[in-house]
């Protein structure tokens, strides 16, 4: 996964990079960097982040503590 792909999919899943950096538990300056377009391809943890978080929240709803 690339920063263009990151960004093409919060398009398509109308979400913003502060709402993903909630559902990854993290900063919302590290999703910056996740989208950067200088960046390119994306560590393989951080596809995994990406991915679990939408998977097990696919509309973006928080999880209950």
């Amino acid at each position: 996964m690339t920063s263009a792909d990151l960004r093409t999919l919060l398009l398509e899943r109308n979400l913003s990079q502060r709402k993903l950096a909630k559902l990854c538990g993290v900063d919302e300056r590290t999703v910056r960097r996740w989208c950067d377009s200088r960046r390119g391809k994306l560590p393989a943890h951080v596809v995994a982040v990406v991915y679990y978080s939408l998977k097990t929240r696919p509309n973006g709803i928080e999880a209950r503590p």
